[in-house]
């Protein structure tokens, strides 16, 4: 657990300047009930709670809850998948996958267990890395380089990558399809689903 606190507190370091402001003014003050879906630490649980919201923190690694409870970062945690939520239909004002749904093998199911235990006026927030980082790259750090598409936007591909930044080595796999197959579909009331695809590197 050492390790990984010290892990996480290197991770943090660098994160806090590069989205939590933005993070906050995007979100907006609220009230009610929220839901961070695959939490890892709390960083974005904790933006949750300065926005307002009683917030429920969930991730399927519990070395991850134990980490965001270490941290306050959330008034609840929970040990669970984004496939089988453990709460009842209609508990949550605001749920927020923040770069979660392109790690999970079943996004339609995954997608539906959060519609179901949204309320109908509640609100989905998605944050992805935008499925064209995926699919290729700029050929060049000049302003006018072109961006050269590997394969095919559409589709699903599986991806494996390697980062090592602020002497830290981690592995990083998922899976990449385009925007559309992360819209949920309706249920009861048609909540709010705000999709911000990001390409943000920290």
């Amino acid at each position: 657990m050492l390790f990984l606190s010290d892990a996480l507190g290197k991770v943090n370091a660098g994160l806090s300047g590069a989205y939590r402001a933005s993070l906050l003014a995007f979100i907006g003050r609220g009230e009610g009930e929220a839901i961070d879906v695959g939490c890892g630490e709390g960083r974005v649980a904790r933006v949750l709670k300065d926005c307002g919201y009683r917030v429920t923190a969930t991730d399927p690694v519990e070395a991850f809850i134990s980490a965001a409870e270490q941290a306050g970062s959330a008034d609840d945690y929970k040990v669970a998948a984004v496939a089988n939520l453990p709460f009842g239909d209609d508990t949550f004002d605001l749920a927020i996958a923040y770069n979660v749904l392109m790690d999970i093998d079943d996004i339609p199911t995954g997608l539906r267990e959060i519609g179901r235990i949204l309320r109908p006026s509640g609100t989905l927030v998605i944050s992805i890395v935008h499925p064209f980082a995926d699919r290729g790259r700029f050929v060049g750090s000049e302003p006018d380089a072109p961006f050269v598409l590997n394969s095919s936007y559409f589709g699903r591909e599986r991806f494996e990558v390697v980062e090592e930044r602020n002497g830290l080595r981690m592995h990083f796999a998922g899976w990449s399809q385009p925007l559309e197959k992360l819209r949920p579909r309706a249920r009861r009331g048609h909540p709010t689903t705000v999709c911000c695809p990001n390409v943000w590197t920290y």
